[in-house]
């Protein structure tokens, strides 16, 4: 095919990507443009995908490692995109997602599910509702049977063979260029042939659908499941039951060889007892709850919650309540005409204990390679406050030395420097096509200045 592009629904992709699935992201973006040169940068979307299918290669996108939401595992590796990449990852997931959805099981699966409201630009329902839904579905089945078993796959995204990955893709497309296109990302982003990389909503759709090879191994076994994301929880009348369940998965799984349950992970609980720690009364860790932070959110809720990372640091500064907390930031401070002066910094700016946290943390981070994300994130969220209105004058100093300082330290890494520098503001459509193409340190050079 001479003209690849024109197979792929990259308008549509554009306009989700700036207004859904870049606030999935790991990191924000440097510039929020008011306008956009819409014929402009589909050209540049449509040029990049004919390159790829032509034999070209994307560039290897800025890395960051976020700390994983369950206690005590490793940091995530995390790729930040070029917004034209983004927009290309997209309009390949676009092209595939209804016929994906055709064949998506919605009464088993609450993740990642397709938004059909063609009115709404969103990609995929909104994950926090999904959440609320997955934990309802779950309280029923659980009263109803009186036990249940939780499973949860081991490495879901990054043990993923990509071979099979882009072969049960595949079904879903007509021309099969975004299945080659696919091949091209991922061959760039994760070589080794193994994994799926995390980077945002655009991905995690295809690798939620690509999932349902896994239910239909549980399926073989019992129809009383639901899963969001890698979790499932199974409905049972005993724990003996279960544990038999358990082990009949676990051999099916084990033969498949696809896929592979973590045993430590791996829990059966009575009804009362599971219902319980669902609300977070119980000895359950929700740390990896998704339901904290709703996109749509109250901001005196969200200064709330932000408040609480901040004092909480090692507990809920993560890629669960951490990264939902600074995509619901961004999507306030994008609808505000100046949020320089958000209503999130007007009330954290009355807030003592939490700045003074906010710059002990920001001290502790910003030196550290390792930090990178949770440097981005404090000072993104300082950006938003209003220092001349902090009472408290050697607060107010404090404050302003900890990201000042920051600006032209050597010991701090380059993103977390050109943060310091960012100033908040719309940007022209000009900047915006100059910073579309750039890899993400190089994008921040353009708008802070390198």
């Amino acid at each position: 095919m001479s003209n690849p592009s024109a197979s792929l629904p990259v308008g549509v992709a554009i306009d989700t990507v700036l207004r859904d699935v870049t606030y999935t992201n790991a990191l924000p973006e440097w510039l929020s443009p008011k306008l956009v040169d819409y014929s402009a940068q589909r050209a540049a979307v449509e040029k990049k995908i004919d390159a790829y299918a032509n034999g070209g290669s994307p560039a290897k996108p800025f890395e960051v490692s976020i700390p994983r939401k369950t206690p005590g595992s490793k940091t995530a590796k995390w790729l930040q995109l070029s917004v034209t990449d983004q927009m290309v990852l997209q309009a390949c997931a676009g092209s595939l997602a209804s016929k994906i959805d055709a064949k998506f099981d919605r009464k088993h699966v609450f993740s990642y599910r397709y938004n059909a409201d063609r009115n709404s630009l969103q990609l995929t329902e909104d994950q926090c509702a999904a959440w609320e839904a997955f934990k309802a579905e779950t309280k029923r089945q659980a009263t109803s049977s009186g036990h249940i078993l939780l499973l949860d796959l081991e490495q879901a995204y990054v043990g993923v063979n990509q071979a099979n990955f882009l072969q049960y893709l595949t079904q879903f497309s007509n021309s099969q260029v975004e299945i080659g296109i696919l091949k091209k990302l991922l061959s760039a982003f994760a070589p080794s042939g193994t994994g799926i990389p995390l980077i945002n909503n655009s991905m995690f759709f295809l690798g939620n659908a690509y999932f349902s090879q896994a239910d239909a191994i549980v399926a073989r076994h019992t129809t009383d499941f639901v899963r969001f994301g890698d979790d499932y929880s199974i409905a049972g009348k005993s724990g003996p039951a279960l544990e038999k369940l358990y082990k009949d998965i676990n051999q099916d799984f084990q033969q498949d060889g696809r896929f592979h349950l973590n045993e430590l992970k791996s829990n059966i609980f009575a009804a009362e007892q599971y219902c319980v720690s669902l609300e977070g009364k119980g000895a359950r860790d929700q740390s990896d709850a998704y339901g904290h932070v709703p996109q749509d959110v109250d901001p005196k809720v969200l200064t709330t919650t932000l408040g609480d990372t901040i004092k909480n640091p090692d507990k809920l500064l993560n890629d669960g309540i951490g990264r939902f907390q600074l995509s619901s930031l961004r999507r306030l401070r994008d609808l505000s005409p100046n949020w320089a002066h958000d209503s999130i910094g007007q009330d954290l700016v009355v807030t003592p204990d939490v700045l003074r946290a906010s710059i002990r943390l920001l001290k502790t981070y910003a030196p550290s390679a390792d930090q990178i994300w949770r440097s981005v994130w404090l000072i993104y969220l300082m950006k938003g406050i209003d220092d001349t209105a902090i009472h408290e004058k050697a607060l107010q100093k404090d404050f302003r030395d900890a990201v000042a300082g920051i600006q032209s330290a050597g010991t701090a890494p380059q993103v977390v420097r050109l943060w310091a520098r960012f100033r908040a503001g719309a940007g022209s459509s000009q900047l915006f096509a100059k910073l579309s193409d750039a890899s993400y340190e190089d994008a921040g050079k353009l708008c802070c200045g390198g």
